[in-house]
This record gives C-alpha cells, sequence and structure tokens, in this order.
C-alpha cells in the first residue's frame, strides 16, 4: 500500500498566493499550481477540494501575513501618532522601489470575475472594513481634535485614495504615489481648521508635494483683518435752510 504523500500546508498556500498575485484567479492554470506548490493535481485536488478552495485559502493568508501586519502598525496601543503617515509612506516606498509592483491581491479580485464569488466578496468587503477601521483609529490619534464625524469621514478617503493607489500600482506606478502623496497631504491637513482642508487637499491632488504643504500651513496662517477705514466724505456743504417736516 502505497505512503500517503504529507507536505507544509502553509508553504503551499504562500507558493500558490504568488502565483494567484501575479496571474489572477482566472488565469492561473492547474499546471501552474502543480509547479509552484511542487504538488501533483490530486494531492492539490485531496487537500483543498477545488481551485477556489485554494484561493480561498490563500486570500485568508493574505489578509493575514500581508494585510494586517501593517495594520496593526497604525492600531496597536504602542502606535505613534505618525503611524498612519507611516503606512502611507512604507506603502510608497514598496510602489516606487519595484519596477512592476504586485498591486493588491483583494483588489485584483475585486475587479475580476472572481470577485462576484460570495466567500470572496465577503473577504474584500472586510478587508475595506479593516482598512475603515484602522486609518479611523490612526487619525484618531494623530488628531484627537478633530470630531467622530470628521474622523470618519476623513478615513473613508484614506481608504478610497489608498484602494486607488493599490489599483494602479501595477499599470501605471505615476498615478499610484500620487494617490498616495493625496493620502498624506490629506493627512497633513488635519491639523489645519477645517477651512484649510479643503484647499490643501486640493493641491495635493493637482500634484503638489510634501513640502508644498508645509507651506501652505503658512499660507493659510490666518492673519489679522486690518483696521476697518473710515470713509470721507468731504467737507459738509453749507447748511442754506432749515429742513421741512416731511421732506426727503
Amino acid at each position: 500500500m502505497g505512503r500517503t504523500a504529507t507536505f507544509d500546508r502553509a508553504d503551499a498556500v504562500r507558493a500558490a498566493r504568488g502565483v494567484f498575485w501575479d496571474r489572477g484567479y482566472e488565469a492561473t492554470s492547474i499546471p501552474d499550481l502543480e509547479h509552484a506548490t511542487g504538488l501533483k493535481r490530486s494531492s492539490l485536488y485531496h487537500a483543498f477540494e477545488s481551485k477556489k478552495g485554494l484561493f480561498d485559502e490563500v486570500v485568508e493568508n493574505y489578509l493575514a501575513e500581508s494585510v494586517r501586519p501593517l495594520l496593526a502598525r497604525i492600531t496597536s496601543e504602542e502606535a505613534k501618532p505618525d503611524a498612519l503617515n507611516d503606512y502611507f509612506a512604507t506603502l510608497a516606498s514598496s510602489i516606487s522601489s519595484t519596477d512592476r509592483h504586485p498591486g493588491c491581491l483583494l483588489i485584483a479580485a475585486a475587479n475580476a470575475p472572481v470577485g462576484t464569488d460570495p466567500v470572496v466578496s465577503a473577504a474584500i468587503s472586510g478587508y475595506y472594513d479593516e482598512l475603515f477601521v484602522a486609518f479611523r483609529a490612526g487619525l484618531g490619534r494623530a488628531r484627537p481634535h478633530l470630531t467622530e464625524t470628521e474622523t470618519g469621514s476623513q478615513a473613508r478617503t484614506l481608504v478610497a485614495l489608498t484602494i486607488s493607489a493599490l489599483a494602479l500600482a501595477r499599470t501605471n506606478k505615476t498615478l499610484a504615489l500620487a494617490n498616495l502623496q493625496a493620502a498624506q497631504a490629506l493627512l497633513a491637513a488635519t491639523a489645519l481648521p477645517a477651512s484649510s482642508v479643503r484647499h490643501i487637499a486640493e493641491r495635493a491632488v493637482a500634484g503638489c508635494t510634501l513640502s508644498d504643504i508645509t507651506h501652505a500651513r503658512h499660507d493659510r496662517t490666518p492673519q489679522k483683518s486690518p483696521a476697518p477705514r473710515r470713509l470721507t466724505l468731504g467737507p459738509k456743504p453749507p447748511q442754506t435752510g432749515k429742513m421741512r417736516p416731511g421732506s426727503n
């Protein structure tokens, strides 16, 4: 009787993750997965039941090993006030340091047919929720003066900019980095009065640098209003007679 083959399940999932991340779910074939994992087709089906079953485990592994460790730096009790800004800086460094950044496995799945699968769709929605919760916590720590409504609104904007950046990372690095710069600019703007936030965010989206944001802080500092000037009407005309009652 033949001996049952054994393998490290986590290693197989990580190997499959690299293929799915690079090629996408639909373009990945069983031979691709056999080659990456070193497992025979029969072993893959016995362990994961299907290609989709393997992908579901890949998604959970991706969240556990690639997403949540970065978000934990923002949400942990030891997180510094600038942890959220560091998150965007780390993401920007990762995108700019590679010729072809893989982007985000989940965002790529969201734009593919597999994204309509209930299990995958739920994982994607959960990922967006985790981003929002982490960004809201980071904003609360960095800008405690913001109201709960302001914090939630700005966290949603930061999530949108992050998703856009990761979606563009593979095909347009310049625009991806511009989105992350806009996120950092918006984060910097939250230290200013609410009336200044729109101005600085618009400058960031238009492509200004973070040094511009620093200058903008000074540009937008409220100045003392000048003393009102007294209006001079000229010499008072001589009175020629008393005004009769009822006259205009």
